[in-house]
């Protein structure tokens, strides 16, 4: 870790938002590459791990303040935080399929 890296993480663990942003930059190739190794093969097709990313993004810039980075580093929340993310995509991808399947064909004869 350059000197330069572990500025960044200490401004983060002052409760820097705009650190914390600087840091997902620095780390955005890394965690891009987890997310796209989270993804399954059904997911790949529905979602682009750019999108998961930026809602990562979002996510950590809304609730940094609730964590506390003292003696960790920020990429672990970053890669829990992305987990949660494609857990939900699957689950949102899931229910589709499931209430796309109950549809029932209906006569118009009444």
């Amino acid at each position: 870790m350059t000197e330069q890296h572990q500025q960044v993480i200490d401004r983060i663990r002052d409760g820097c938002q705009q650190a914390l942003m600087e840091y997902l930059q620095i780390r955005q190739h890394d965690l891009q590459l987890f997310i796209s190794h989270q993804l399954g093969a059904n997911l790949r097709g529905k979602v682009e791990p750019d999108d998961i990313y930026q809602e990562v993004s979002v996510y950590a810039a809304m609730n940094h303040e609730q964590v506390d980075f003292s003696g960790a580093d920020p990429f672990g929340w970053f890669c829990e935080i992305a987990r949660r993310k494609i857990l939900d995509a699957g689950r949102h991808f899931s229910a589709q399929k499931r209430a796309a399947g109950r549809e029932v064909g209906r006569c118009c004869c009444g």
